[in-house]
């Protein structure tokens, strides 16, 4: 004697739990983390996920139960936007998708420190460091380095950026723009204290206007 015995398809849902947010910019990395779980709440412990970012297939892993992750490093200047796709099937047939967009805008400095990398930060701390020992003209001096170095960093990206639209175009008109709109107020303003700096380093070495012309 054989019994037929039917299996009911229970439906499950995808919980986007990561990303939180929905603007990134370019240099930063996206957390893609998803909860597979039945309506129960029971979550989903065996199944078969697939997604994609802008229709490139990614690795999702488990990281728990009904848990998957992924990690996206926003790399190119020429996304404007990612689109998140995912599927899940789980072992009695049911399926189950999840969808978002995010944006992309602007440039994180994480990108060019990547692209062009600084000294900055241990060069700050020794910066501290001269001041405590040989005073605040020498810290004064040391402090102008740094801002030469951050004013000659911010003078590559500048080149770097009109070389890839003038000479390889490899970036629109539209990203170059942008680009050039954000790099070159800092350049300003590095310049800027740059200035200030040697006035009053100038002023420290000589403070009564009696030095050599």
């Amino acid at each position: 004697m054989s019994f037929n015995i039917p299996i009911e398809k229970t439906n499950f849902i995808t919980k986007l739990i990561e990303p939180t947010r929905q603007t990134f910019a370019a240099g930063e990395d996206v957390e893609f983390k998803a909860l597979l779980k039945y309506l129960s709440g029971e979550p989903v412990t065996k199944s078969s996920v697939t997604a994609t970012i802008n229709g490139q297939e990614i690795e999702m892993r488990a990281i728990g139960e009904g848990l998957y992750s992924a990690t996206y490093s926003i790399e190119s200047l020429e996304l404007d936007r990612i689109e998140f796709e995912m599927d899940s099937m789980d072992a009695y047939g049911n399926t189950s998708a999840k969808s978002i967009e995010v944006q992309i805008s602007g440039t994180s400095p994480n990108y060019y420190i990547q692209k062009f990398p600084l000294t900055v930060y241990p060069l700050a701390f020794a910066a501290i460091l001269l001041a405590i020992l040989f005073g605040l003209s020498k810290y004064e001096a040391f402090h102008l380095s740094i801002l030469k170095k951050s004013r000659e960093s911010h003078e590559a990206q500048k080149k770097d950026i009109e070389s890839r639209y003038f000479k390889t175009r490899t970036v629109s008109r539209k990203t170059f723009n942008k680009l050039k709109a954000e790099i070159e107020p800092k350049l300003k303003e590095v310049e800027s204290e740059i200035e200030k700096h040697e006035a009053k380093l100038k002023k420290r070495r000589d403070p009564l206007g009696g030095g050599k012309k």
